[in-house]
């Protein structure tokens, strides 16, 4: 059995920039698309990852806001889930200023305690590494975002069940106006190394608004 970096991360990033940019009439369409995804289609992927109650906008030097991403084990042969390790990229737009180091702050929880996630940093782009540890033992390098004790135990995910972790974020003062594409992948233990994730629903659209503009709503 071997770690796989699912497939669709590769599709999924190409994609996710052209949503960030679309008119709103565009991206109204593709989002129904997405929404209208054919469900056949989803059921083929044994792997399912998505968020749940993403903020529609984050506050530039506001306080943490909760959600979390679950992923669901769809295999259709008894096939149990028992690491977790995933994969977040943020596309920011590209008619905004660029997000620097420092700007977003992201947290799991895990062993009744929050833990940081490392914001790696690109191009109109940053992403983290999620490895749900109770101690996680951070890279040799700080701003690498990939942990050295991973994948994380869990507890074992059946067929059918879904294994759900509360994540929270925030953006500093600093942080620019944008409007970002979050895109979740996974890296999952099978046997073959073949199968891939649905990257239909593991899309999350959100806002960073400046404190001013946010007071005035």
């Amino acid at each position: 059995m071997k770690i796989i970096r699912i497939a669709a991360a590769v599709a999924a990033a190409a994609l996710a920039p052209s949503l960030v940019l679309a008119t709103p009439a565009l991206a109204d369409s593709a989002q129904r698309t997405s929404a209208s995804a054919p469900a056949a289609e989803a059921e083929q992927m044994p792997v399912v990852m998505q968020f749940h109650d993403m903020p529609s906008t984050f506050t530039a030097g506001g306080d943490w806001s909760e959600f979390s991403l679950s992923m669901e084990n769809r295999y259709d042969f008894p096939f149990p889930i028992t690491m977790y390790w995933s994969h977040i990229v943020f596309h920011t737009s590209r008619s905004a200023d660029q997000l620097r180091f420092g700007d977003a702050e992201l947290q799991y929880f895990a062993g009744g305690e929050w833990h940081p996630l490392v914001a790696e940093y690109g191009d109109h782009r940053f992403t983290t590494h999620i490895c749900p540890r109770e101690n996680p033992i951070p890279a040799d390098n700080p701003h690498y975002t990939q942990w050295q004790n991973c994948p994380a135990p869990i507890d074992a995910v059946q067929p059918g069940g879904t294994h759900t972790l509360k994540l929270r974020m925030r953006f500093a003062a600093s942080a620019p106006a944008t409007r970002i594409v979050a895109v979740a992948n996974d890296h999952v233990s099978h046997p073959s190394g073949e199968l891939s994730t649905t990257w239909f629903p593991n899309r999350a659209r959100f806002s960073i608004v400046p404190a001013e503009k946010s007071v005035q709503q």
